[in-house]
């Protein structure tokens, strides 16, 4: 692991976490210090892994979030606002308005 450049070193963390017979998942900003490359291989094994158990993600790279989410919270200024669009980010300004617009 000494080896590893930190990115390689989180894909392996995340990836003995995602295989663990555990039933419960938390990972904090799993898709932090990573390369495109990684973060497209660790998303497409969330999508496998979340048949199996529930996976709850903190992280502010939206994007990719809400590309997997079956379910998606915003929290802000103490309170959890259940997101039904993404729209819903301007609305409470987590994202500034029009973010969405060329989409």
């Amino acid at each position: 692991m000494r080896d590893l450049s930190g990115g390689e070193q989180r894909v392996i963390e995340i990836y003995a976490c995602l295989k663990t017979e555990a039933n419960l998942l938390l990972l904090d900003e799993p898709f932090s210090h990573l390369s495109p490359v990684y973060i497209e291989k660790i998303k497409a094994l969330l999508l496998t892994e979340k048949l199996n158990k529930a996976i709850i993600i903190s992280d502010h790279m939206y994007r990719h979030i809400l590309e997997m989410s079956d379910e998606l919270y915003l929290l802000k200024n103490g309170s959890t606002q259940l997101i039904k669009n993404k729209k819903a980010l301007e609305d409470y300004a987590y994202l500034q308005e029009g973010t969405f617009s060329n989409e």
